[in-house]
């Protein structure tokens, strides 16, 4: 038996509504709550993180790995890194691409990376565009589009590393 799919568009993508009959589906729709298109679109962006957070997960797999305190880097000691790249890495798989520098410490040392500047390694790479304070009275630093470019040049060279 064929089957009747409703497309609804919203503003951050479609949501499907399928049944066997119109009867069917006009019952689903009218139970739906009356707030229901507000409630599916407030969901819409949390979903879309959750997504792009399993895309960066996927990506990474093999080079950071994902544990209670956050990221940490695991890739094998053959695997040259600079603070840069840790950083950019770190900042990578944090949410939102957002950290702050006494976090990152913390992270990189889970990492085995005791005695890194991270302050100064910020600075550094905010001249170099890699970074930027979203707030600049707060403490959180956040992977320019530049530096999410340049994370990826990062990823590919230790790829061809471990290989």
């Amino acid at each position: 038996m064929a089957k009747i799919r409703v497309r609804i568009k919203a503003s951050f993508g479609d949501v499907e509504i399928e049944s066997d009959s119109a009867e069917d589906l006009l019952k689903l729709m009218e139970s739906a709550p009356k707030d229901f298109g507000e409630r599916v679109a407030k969901l819409g962006p949390k979903l879309a993180a959750r997504i792009s957070e399993r895309i960066v997960i996927e990506e990474l797999g093999g080079i950071v790995e994902r544990t209670e305190r956050g990221p940490i880097i695991a890739v094998p000691s053959t695997v040259k890194l600079t603070h840069y790249d840790a950083i950019g890495l770190l900042l990578y798989s944090s949410k939102g691409m957002t950290s702050t520098a006494a976090k990152l410490s913390k992270l990189l040392r889970g990492s085995g990376m005791d005695r890194v500047m991270v302050p100064a390694r910020l600075n550094e790479m905010r001249s170099r565009h890699l970074v930027y304070k979203p707030l600049a009275d707060k403490p959180d630093w956040r992977l320019s589009s530049t530096g999410k470019k340049w994370v990826g040049e990062v990823v590919e060279r230790i790829r061809r590393q471990v290989k």
